[in-house]
């Protein structure tokens, strides 16, 4: 059982408009029980899989668990641990070779299926055009996600070898934005990593041509526009919430020829964040050196 007593409470906001959106995150302090199954182990993690209730509860009941693999790294002490988001189509072997990796350099790394994914979804699939013709419930989605991270977080904070003060996040494509979101909403992770990840969801929606031929679809021919998106995915875009996020530590890396992630929607994202930095590659979204890209991640969680 997770006390009552390792609730992350939401920092507040002295914005009446943001503190009535983020009223839609709150939580009250409650303890739960979470279940720890081993399920394997390697020369440098034992592997667990963790499942929680989720602080939400939506009308579909096999959503309302959450289903995690947790690496707990064997080095000696206590140590940072990172909750890891994944991409649209999950990825969940990218999502585990990022989890070794990172134990392997003395870090705990928390890997989280997402509201509606996988064992979480009716029927064993993503409801996708379901979320994209229907915004309001995307946004439950994505505000469940939020507060099945900061839940994770509590679940970590409990967890002996976790320095509670060095919990991070990293989040690929969809597990960015919803990294880049729960920064803002949450207020006090210290460091963040976004792989291919951006700001201004409108936008990225408007550009995408897959995207928008599935909207005039399912809206029987008629496209919301930018400013019809951007209003109502609002309570969901991480710029809502972004001056709650000036102090954290942000590592962007991006794709310059990335269709997905318009380097637009990156570089909107940094120009708002005083301490992040972007490190720009060559090709398109689904490109991304993990063997290079995780010793510069592990060192920048390590460093000051």
């Amino acid at each position: 059982t997770i006390p009552a007593s390792a609730h992350r409470p939401l920092k507040q906001s002295k914005t009446p408009e943001i503190a009535a959106l983020l009223k839609k995150f709150e939580v009250p302090p409650q303890a739960f029980r979470c279940r720890m199954e081993q399920i394997g182990e390697s020369d440098s993690a034992v592997i667990w899989r963790v499942t929680f209730p989720s602080p939400w509860v939506s009308p579909d009941p096999v959503n309302n668990t959450v289903w995690c693999e947790y690496y707990q790294s064997k080095a000696a002490g206590r140590r940072p641990a990172v909750i890891l988001l994944h991409p649209l189509d999950l990825r969940a072997s990218m999502m585990r070779d990022i989890s070794e990796k990172m134990s392997k350099a003395g870090m705990d790394c928390l890997w989280m299926e997402m509201a509606y994914y996988d064992r979480r979804a009716p029927g064993g699939l993503i409801d996708l055009l379901g979320m994209v013709k229907n915004f309001d419930r995307l946004k439950s989605a994505v505000c469940q996600t939020v507060m099945d991270v900061r839940r994770a977080s509590e679940f970590l904070v409990s967890q002996p070898n976790v320095e509670p003060k060095k919990i991070y996040l990293m989040g690929c494509s969809l597990g960015a934005l919803v990294s880049s979101l729960t920064m803002g909403v949450d207020g006090e992770y210290s460091k963040v990593v976004l792989l291919l990840g951006g700001g201004d969801i409108a936008k990225i929606m408007v550009v995408n041509e897959v995207c928008m031929n599935l909207l005039k679809v399912l809206h029987q021919g008629r496209v919301p526009s930018y400013a019809e998106i951007s209003d109502r995915l609002k309570l969901i875009e991480p710029l809502t919430y972004i001056e709650r996020a000036k102090g954290v530590k942000v590592l962007m890396i991006n794709n310059s020829g990335d269709t997905v992630i318009p380097p637009e929607c990156s570089r909107k994202l940094a120009e708002n964040l005083p301490h992040a930095e972007i490190k720009w590659y060559e090709g398109n979204h689904a490109r991304l050196p993990i063997d290079e890209l995780v010793p510069m991640i592990t060192k920048f969680y390590q460093g000051r």
